[in-house]
């Protein structure tokens, strides 16, 4: 196109420029003999204001030409980005579409199979309910009231843990949870540790205050276990609750246990202080004193922040102290 338009220019130019030198030619002519002198003169004059008409239309014309080729180059590239633009924003769209509905997809799946879990979950504990009822029926009958003592208090372990509806219970709930939890585990070890819970302030109404549920039982568990783990008799356990001035909720559970070494307490506190750090599915399953700690502490800053949580504070040789550190919320 720009080829043409060329070729086009230099005919026109060329046809006026011999036009021109006609006129030039005629001009000096006449300039030559004096009889036409005033005739030459005009004729040059003539000749000098073509060209200026001349060089003034051509150029018009040209840049003209090359603006109007611009302003349609300039269109023509706006409307091949906003093409392009509109392409790219069709292909995201479509892939959002795609996304989404993968999304929607493994929702639905994963919502078929909490449906089949509540319905697994609403069949066997039924069964394992009865069954203990039965078992419970026939100590009565039979005069062993200790083992029905310790099947009603299962039972009764088993329903708080299964059917417990939402992830907060009540202080006075937790508490009850974990007496269940020591009478078993009295007739288990009759002679190993005393036991005791002292709740201050209960008139204030702290034992409805809202906590996660199972958050003092993995402790006492862990006391048993691991802190008092070598006693035959002298143990204590004790659960200290308290509102303090900060409007903050304080459970502290505390044995006369072995303690804990000065390194072991070290990787249990850096554990506590970053609740996110990975931890593989070995060292999950070892039976260490830190792993249901760390389990409570994480649900605690996931409700309630980061301000929250467990703090260990243990003597090799004395005892542990875990201070567990809660929002005052009423239910």
């Amino acid at each position: 196109m720009k080829k043409k338009k060329g070729l086009q220019y230099f005919i026109k130019g060329a046809m006026h420029g011999v036009g021109i030198i006609l006129i030039v030619i005629a001009g000096c002519y006449a300039w030559r003999n004096e009889k036409y002198i005033l005739s030459g003169i005009l004729i040059m004059l003539a000749a000098v204001n073509l060209v200026k008409v001349f060089f003034f239309a051509y150029y018009t014309e040209y840049f003209l030409d090359a603006l109007g080729e611009i302003k349609g180059e300039q269109e023509e590239k706006a409307f091949g980005g906003w093409l392009r633009h509109g392409i790219k924003k069709e292909r995201e769209l479509q892939k959002q579409m795609e996304e989404n509905a993968a999304v929607s997809s493994s929702a639905m799946l994963l919502k078929r199979e909490a449906e089949l879990h509540a319905l697994q979950n609403q069949i066997n504990p039924h069964f394992l309910y009865n069954t203990l009822e039965i078992i419970r029926s026939k100590a009565l009958v039979c005069g062993v009231d200790d083992v029905a003592e310790m099947t009603e208090a299962l039972g009764t372990l088993f329903r708080y843990y299964i059917n417990r509806p939402g992830e907060l219970a009540t202080i006075e709930e937790e508490l009850d949870n974990v007496r269940n939890y020591i009478l078993i585990q009295k007739y288990r070890f009759p002679n190993r540790f005393e036991f005791g819970i002292k709740v201050e302030d209960e008139e204030s109404g702290v034992l409805n205050r809202l906590i996660p549920v199972l958050t003092i039982q993995p402790m006492v568990e862990n006391a048993i276990s691991h802190g008092l783990a070598n006693y035959t008799e002298g143990g204590h356990i004790w659960i200290h609750v308290h509102l303090c001035d900060d409007d903050q909720l304080y459970i502290i559970i505390m044995d006369n246990g072995v303690g804990i070494d000065e390194e072991t307490l070290i990787k249990m506190r850096h554990r506590m202080q970053n609740p996110a750090m990975d931890m593989n599915i070995n060292k999950i399953r070892e039976k260490s004193p830190g792993i249901a700690l760390d389990n409570v502490n994480r649900r605690i800053r996931f409700y309630f922040g980061e301000e929250y949580g467990i703090e260990i504070q243990s003597t090799l040789g004395v005892g542990t102290n875990v201070v567990v550190r809660l929002p005052n919320i009423v239910m």
